[in-house]
């Protein structure tokens, strides 16, 4: 049995998909800024003299905080990462193509050929019973794309992820 494609993303090709994390450093700037603001408004005099604005800032300087916070809470213990294409650094967006069960070769042959163009084509559906999962970079150099059918309470792949590189697809609007 395949595997789904987030699940081998990034053991595709090592020289092709990275995982890059978010970067935690505006999670940290916006903690700082926030727990000085609420130390120092003891001593910023019109907070200082004045106890509606000490706790207005006071408020405003805990919601910040708590943004700070989650956002670096988020880098440290939630799903951070993001797929990029290595030779480039160029980060690889994800799309979701909904098609009818019905047309289940005709879209598994177009994605195995690397035709984009013509998968786009195809009348879509607006019930989820085929699902083409594409990653690719916005400027063409690579694509990554799996056909996943829905059997009773997810997603399973139709078969394995295909990986493209420049000139061995056909890049469509949608990418």
């Amino acid at each position: 049995m395949e595997k789904h494609i987030d699940e081998v993303l990034y053991s595709i090709s090592p020289d092709t998909v990275v995982a890059r994390r978010y970067n935690p450093i505006l999670g940290i700037a916006i903690t700082l800024v926030a727990a000085a603001a609420m130390l120092g408004a003891n001593y910023i005099e019109p907070f200082a003299s004045n106890r509606d604005l000490y706790q207005y800032l006071m408020m405003a300087g805990f919601l910040v905080l708590a943004t700070g916070a989650t956002m670096i809470c988020y880098w440290l213990f939630g799903d951070s990462v993001k797929p990029h294409f290595a030779p480039t650094g160029e980060r690889l967006v994800r799309h979701d193509l909904i098609f009818n069960i019905a047309d289940a070769n005709r879209v598994e042959a177009l994605v195995a050929a690397g035709d984009f163009k013509a998968l786009e084509r195809l009348p879509r559906s607006s019930a989820s019973g085929l699902i083409v999962v594409v990653y690719a970079a916005k400027s063409g150099k690579v694509a990554i794309a799996q056909t996943l059918e829905y059997v009773p309470h997810e997603y399973q792949p139709v078969s394995e992820a295909h990986l493209f590189e420049e000139g061995k697809f056909t890049v469509a609007d949608f990418m």
